[in-house]
């Protein structure tokens, strides 16, 4: 079973914590239903300090507010079901875990076997097993319900 979405453009995140934002402005630029958000106002706006990032619990919320999205917090062991209930109808705003601070991804597409992303740390396509996804958690997601 394949679930695709169209495939982002890349970008590339500027700032060492602003892939939040990075992948707020490829969504946007994929989905006309999202406003087009560009990465340094984002920053501007909800970065905290000098690196761009971003407090989930405090700014989670006010984005997805802010543009008609839904979002959830999972533990490891559900970001595959989340993400096969809810990309036939929304790319998937995917914040995990890498090590002591969480990073995110925009998911497009879920195979059998691995799941797909544009990653703005370098601004590329990637694929990973489940369970290299699986393994990530904890998550917090975001859709265009």
């Amino acid at each position: 079973m394949v679930i695709a979405r169209h495939c982002p453009p890349w970008v590339r995140q500027t700032l060492e914590d602003s892939c939040w934002a990075a992948v707020l402005e490829a969504w946007s630029l994929v989905d006309p239903r999202l406003p087009t958000l560009m990465q340094q106002p984002l920053i501007d706006h909800l970065g905290e300090g000098p690196t761009g990032g971003i407090t989930p619990e405090r700014k989670i919320p006010p984005i997805s507010r802010a543009y008609g999205l839904a979002w959830a917090a999972h533990r490891s062991g559900e970001a595959v079901g989340y993400i096969r209930r809810n990309l036939p109808t929304s790319h998937l705003f995917v914040a995990y875990s890498n090590g002591t601070f969480l990073h995110s991804v925009l998911v497009y597409r879920l195979r059998d076997n691995d799941v797909s992303f544009m990653d703005p740390y370098d601004g590329h396509y990637k694929n990973r097993p489940h369970s290299w996804l699986e393994a990530k958690g904890p998550f917090v997601m975001m859709r265009k319900p």
